[in-house]
């Protein structure tokens, strides 16, 4: 199990995101962390398919960590820059 503050993401529920991610037309299913959208740091889990694609991009105000908790990672090479 993970544990960020009061937040516990188990199996169970990354069981029920992963089943939602694999229904979902973009293979991604997403759970907030965080309380609020006022909030200044947005937490949140991403659950993705095999086949979802997430396009590079860049954000001139924020920052974004991405961390895999099971599965796997594929990177193919830039070919041209993020906006």
């Amino acid at each position: 199990m993970i544990c960020w503050q009061h937040e516990l993401l188990s199996r169970t529920l990354l069981d029920e995101l992963a089943a939602k991610a694999a229904a979902s037309p973009r293979a991604r299913a997403h759970y907030n962390i965080h309380a609020t959208p006022a909030d200044l740091v947005q937490r949140f889990v991403v659950v993705a398919s095999g086949d979802s694609y997430f396009r590079p991009h860049r954000h001139a105000t924020r920052s974004e960590l991405a961390v895999i908790v099971r599965g796997g990672w594929m990177c193919s090479p830039s070919t041209g820059t993020a906006a």
